[in-house]
């Protein structure tokens, strides 16, 4: 029942939801707070397909492409989520291309990690979202693989907030969240997420950190904050914040 309504909410507002969201004329700042019971659409885990196991697409450097560093900034700014991964990152994927979103990018940009690209990025004084494809939505910008064995670990919805500001000023941010106890079940479920986790050294879960629950509930409510916060100091992002488990999410999204 609960998968039928969601499939009935997608089908119902995904063709018009992003047009009246995202396609704002207008830059100043609105926080828009709707329910999403998007998760279940996605059930099936394949792993390499959240390159779990495909090494590769983490540690080589993107081709370079047509992009330069002048042409990105010229492009519209996207809509980034900026949540936690296992928060309905793939589930507002697919809501934004069942809306006709041409460009979306889920965890690959350009056939490569986004987090590792990303970090490559920043710490070369380029632009974040450099050689990333120019999506219109990112839904899931992370890349969280094991430090331990040389590959990356990083968060740019953590570590680059600022270098996303400044070369994306009017992004819209997308936060989503689900109920925290929920969200340490499908971290630990999904390849040992909380032990990859725990073998980075990210901002609000230091290194060796993120086995315990209350560890990681401080991750997941600490991300929250830091993105209210983000949002109160930049205003000139739209912020929409998503609760992908929410029962009332049919109701309020037909309203």
């Amino acid at each position: 029942h609960f998968q039928s309504l969601t499939i009935f909410v997608i089908g119902f507002i995904c063709g018009n939801m992003y047009n009246s969201l995202f396609s704002l004329d207008t830059v100043s700042p609105v926080s828009h707070s709707f329910e999403d019971t998007l998760s279940p659409l996605r059930t099936k885990k394949v792993f390499d397909d959240d390159n779990v196991n495909d090494d590769r697409i983490a540690i080589d450097d993107p081709p370079a492409g047509d992009e330069s560093l002048s042409q990105v900034g010229k492009w519209p700014n996207p809509t980034i989520v900026v949540g936690l991964p296992k928060a309905g990152t793939s589930s507002l994927a697919e809501y934004f291309r069942c809306g006709g979103v041409e460009k979306v990018a889920h965890y690959r940009c350009l056939n490569r990690a986004c987090g590792a690209i990303i970090q490559r990025n920043v710490e070369s004084g380029r632009k974040p979202l450099f050689n990333t494809g120019r999506a219109n939505v990112y839904s899931q910008i992370d890349v969280e693989l094991r430090v331990d064995k040389g590959l990356p670990c990083y968060f740019p919805q953590i570590e680059a907030l600022e270098e996303i500001h400044r070369a994306h000023p009017n992004s819209t941010l997308v936060l989503n969240k689900r109920n925290v106890d929920d969200w340490i079940r499908s971290v630990r479920g999904w390849a040992a997420m909380d032990q990859r986790l725990s073998s980075c050294n990210i901002t609000g879960l230091p290194a060796g950190r993120g086995l315990h629950d209350k560890e990681l509930k401080f991750f997941f409510a600490s991300q929250i904050n830091r993105i209210h916060r983000f949002v109160e100091r930049y205003p000139s992002h739209r912020l929409v914040e998503v609760t992908i488990d929410s029962p009332d999410a049919g109701r309020i999204l037909e309203q």
